[in-house]
C-alpha cells in the first residue's frame, strides 16, 4: 500500500523480493480525497526522495479484494496518510482479525498502532515511534504472531526475504538469498 512520500527503497525491495519468490504482488495507491482534485494521477506514487511508482491497482480496487497479506512501506508522509485513513485502518483490521499477514516497516508501524493491531505484539520501527508499543525491540525484524515489522530503509531486504519466507516457504527464501548473492549473518 503506497500513498505519496512512500520510501522507495523499502517500497521497491519488498515488491521486488516478493515477486522473484512467486508472490503476486499488487502495488495498490492511496490518494486522499482531498489531492484527488489536485490533478494527482490516480496511478503515479511520488517517493520521498522523488522516485515515482505506477500502481498496480488504486486502493478502491484493492478493498474489494482479499489478500494473503497487507505490506506497508514506511516514509513518514506516507506514514501519517495511511495512517489518517479510516478506509486504510478497516483494512488493516480487517485483514489482522482474518489472521491474515499484516507487516510495515521503517515509520509504517505507527499505522498499525493506529489500527489498533500493534497491541500485544513485539513491534520494531524506526527510531522514535518507541513510545507507540508496550513490547518495542530493535532487532531488525520481528515477527509477532501474523505481525512481521522492521526497522528502516537498511533493513528492508531482510525484511522483504522475511516475507518471502513465510509467504512462499523457506526453500525459496534460502534461494533467493543465495540468488542475491545475499550474506546475513
Amino acid at each position: 500500500m503506497l500513498s505519496d512520500g512512500f520510501e522507495e527503497i523499502e517500497a521497491v525491495s519488498i515488491i521486488d523480493i516478493l515477486r522473484r519468490a512467486g508472490v503476486e504482488v499488487f502495488a495498490a495507491n492511496y490518494i486522499p480525497e482531498s489531492d484527488d482534485s489536485a490533478g494527482h494521477s490516480s496511478d503515479i506514487v511520488r517517493g520521498a526522495h522523488g522516485v515515482n511508482i505506477k500502481a498496480d491497482i488504486p486502493f478502491s480496487e484493492a478493498v474489494q479484494n482479499e489478500y494473503d497479506a497487507v505490506v506497508l512501506p514506511g516514509g513518514g508522509p506516507n506514514a501519517q496518510t495511511l495512517a489518517s485513513s479510516n478506509e486504510v485502518l478497516k483494512l488493516i483490521q480487517f485483514c489482522y482479525n482474518k489472521g491474515k499477514l499484516v507487516a510495515a516497516i521503517c515509520a509504517a508501524p505507527k499505522i498499525l498502532a493506529s489500527a489498533g493491531v500493534s497491541a500485544g505484539h513485539a513491534i520494531t520501527s524506526f527510531p522514535g515511534f518507541e513510545h507507540l508499543f508496550a513490547d518495542y525491540k530493535t532487532d531488525p525484524v520481528v515477527v509477532s504472531g501474523n505481525v512481521v515489522t522492521s526497522r528502516g530503509p537498511g533493513t528492508a531486504i531482510p525484511f522483504a526475504l522475511k516475507l518471502a519466507e513465510i509467504l512462499a516457504g523457506s526453500f525459496i527464501s534460502e534461494q533467493l538469498k543465495k540468488d542475491l548473492c545475499l550474506s546475513l549473518e
